[in-house]
């Protein structure tokens, strides 16, 4: 759980506080406190079994292309619509609660590896990330650094150029 906003400050008895701290109390739930930036959320992800983000966030998509089951999640249907491509994507968007629990039992008690494999084959390295191995930071650091040499070595020539 990453909370954009501290679950303190809402009253002590409001349903958002009582939720949180119900989830807090499970077994199954790791909180994770902002605050204390003590861990990436990269590492809490390849921790994981299943990633529940908000729809479309930058965290769903870490989850999927590293390896890890995602389900991206909305209260309401706002984002329902065929616009948003990841819509198209079975047991991909919740919508609602029960949807979501649906989905959530999908992918931790129905779905095997060969499965999950299958769906980022299909739907994820077609559209997203054609790796799908989790070091797509990797790659884009070493073509950083690729150019970084290129515009370096570009930049010596012009001045060895100035010299003569």
């Amino acid at each position: 759980y990453k909370p954009k906003k501290d679950y303190r400050k809402f009253p002590a008895d409001s349903l958002m506080q009582k939720g949180v701290r119900e989830l807090i109390r499970s077994e199954r739930t790791l909180y994770i406190d902002i605050t204390k930036q003590k861990y990436q959320a990269q590492h809490i992800i390849g921790a994981s079994d299943l990633i529940i983000s908000g729809f479309g966030s930058s965290a769903g998509f870490e989850a999927v292309t590293g390896g890890v089951k995602n389900v991206f999640y909305a209260a309401n249907e706002r984002y329902n619509s065929d616009t948003f491509m990841i819509n198209k994507l079975p047991r991909f968007c919740a919508y609602g609660y029960k949807r979501l629990e649906e989905y959530t039992d999908y992918w931790l008690n129905q779905c095997g590896e060969s499965v999950f494999r299958d769906f980022q084959e299909q739907y994820i390295k077609k559209h997203i990330d054609s790796y799908c191995d989790g070091r797509a930071l990797d790659r884009l650091e070493d073509i950083l650094k690729e150019k970084e040499t290129i515009d370096n070595k570009g930049n010596c020539l012009k001045e060895q150029a100035l010299k003569v």
